[in-house]
């Protein structure tokens, strides 16, 4: 369902879609400009995908906000002091951003890295 936002000078359209298939996630994050994210508990699958994407994340979530970096400078932050904090950046600074996160999640989160991760550990033990 959709839902109006009208806080903090915000006017914007959000659509909360609720679970969707893993396999199917890519699709449907193609349809958005942004992901919004407040599940707080280990690394989310889907933010990672949408970092993949390159898709703005906005979460609350502390491991991704740890590895990949925050929008607000609020220690601890809120989902709407990072969803305020996004919409302060210019679209070039954006993609800088997203450009340099999704850099970091080939590097860091790639399967094919996991892979040989396994591996290297498995050989070692």
């Amino acid at each position: 369902y959709t839902h109006q936002v009208k806080s903090n000078n915000l006017d914007e359209r959000i659509i909360f879609k609720g679970k969707v298939r893993r396999q199917n996630l890519p699709k449907v994050l193609s349809h958005y400009d942004v992901f919004l994210h407040a599940f707080i508990g280990s690394l989310d699958k889907s933010i990672v995908e949408a970092t993949f994407l390159g898709i703005p994340v906005i979460t609350i979530n502390p491991e991704y906000l740890k590895i990949f970096g925050q929008w607000s400078s609020n220690n601890q932050p809120s989902l709407d002091q990072e969803l305020i904090a996004f919409m302060k950046f210019s679209n070039k600074a954006i993609i800088k951003i997203v450009k340099a996160r999704r850099k970091l999640a080939e590097n860091n989160h790639e399967i094919k890295k996991w892979i040989n991760r396994i591996s290297h550990i498995l050989t070692n033990i």
